[in-house]
């Protein structure tokens, strides 16, 4: 009999351990409580997410470090103590005092003890708000131009003749849906397949001249040149793809310059590398939003620059241009101070 009960004490033990390296590994938080809410055990997890250690629940009262305000303690406690509480969204906080958005469920097991088991949902927030936010834009964005078509189409149902500005600045309004439809519809293919390029033999400069002619005919407000040799620049990449890289640099330096702006479009070559750098004396960087210039949905903030938009723009021309195996990087020497875009492509 001794035997069999030690037998059966080594069972439990190494179920035991076999159950602790389990909580200990899981990707999530737990905890286990009292019915007053005493907190008896926290997995790693927990700890790598609040700093809370089992060590600090033993030696503080970890509800009035978590949940410093009163009232909302209370809230969660009886939360925690209630029987049939599903999925609640919880705002802790860390031992270095910062807010993190979690989201908890409870179990009440039968010896009345209690499991609550978390979520890190921080990223989940920070998508969340990406999301809104692209929605608020997507409206924004939609709705300006397509106010401006309806307005003119309005004017020139009542008069007899067509106002020749008003036709070109449906059409302009016209380009700007086009792009916005074009850069979303290249997101969408980017994370469903990736990017493939139709690649040909080509000279840079023929495409450059053609991309800095069409800015000239969408912008008379803006001086814009192009300072290249006349020698060519062959290599192999995808005309329409390259051709849209510049139709975004470009529109960029157009959009954020003042009238009588002078944009510059250098084209250079170095051994096998041709770069291309485009500069405006516009309302410049500054140098916070530089790193995230790139990313997708990342825009300079609206208020300081009076333009809107997507943020698709320069993360759709990243992807475009690492496509052809070039980079691509801001430059500015802060606010008003204008920006130069420089990218690179590697020649034949």
């Amino acid at each position: 009999m001794p035997r069999e009960r030690s037998g059966r004490r080594t069972e439990l033990e190494q179920e035991r351990e076999l159950l602790q390296r389990i909580i200990d590994r899981m990707p999530v938080m737990i905890t286990v409580y009292e019915p007053s809410t005493r907190v008896l055990r926290l997995n790693p997890e927990f700890e790598r997410v609040t700093g809370w250690s089992a060590a600090d629940a033993q030696n503080v009262d970890l509800m009035e470090q978590v949940y410093p305000d009163p009232a909302y303690r209370e809230q969660v406690r009886e939360y925690m103590e209630s029987v049939h509480a599903g999925w609640r969204e919880i705002s802790m906080r860390t031992r270095s005092g910062e807010l993190v958005e979690t989201s908890w469920a409870n179990l009440h097991l039968s010896d009345d003890t209690r499991v609550g088991i978390g979520l890190d949902i921080r990223e989940r927030k920070r998508l969340e708000d990406l999301q809104k936010e692209f929605i608020a834009n997507i409206t924004h964005e939609l709705r300006n131009p397509l106010t401006s078509i309806r307005g003119l189409a309005q004017m020139m149902r009542r008069r007899e003749s067509y106002d020749s500005r008003a036709i070109e600045l449906i059409l302009t309004q016209t380009r700007a849906l086009e792009r916005l439809v074009e850069d979303l519809q290249d997101v969408a293919h980017f994370e469903r397949s990736g990017l493939g390029l139709n690649i040909q033999k080509m000279d840079l400069l023929v495409l450059a001249r053609e991309a800095v002619d069409e800015a000239r005919a969408t912008s008379e407000q803006h001086r814009i040149t192009l300072d290249a040799s006349e020698e060519p620049l062959v290599g192999v990449w995808d005309p329409e793809r390259l051709s849209q890289i510049f139709r975004n640099l470009l529109g960029n330096a157009i959009k954020y310059s003042p009238e009588g702006g002078v944009i510059v479009v250098r084209i250079r070559s170095f051994e096998a590398i041709a770069e291309v750098a485009i500069q405006d004396s516009g309302l410049g960087i500054a140098p916070e939003d530089l790193p995230r210039l790139f990313q997708r949905f990342s825009r300079v903030t609206p208020s300081a620059t009076g333009v809107h938009g997507l943020g698709l723009g320069l993360y759709v021309t990243r992807e475009l241009v690492e496509a052809h195996g070039g980079w691509i990087r801001a430059e500015s020497e802060g606010p008003g101070r204008g920006s130069t875009f420089r990218f690179t492509l590697p020649l034949d």
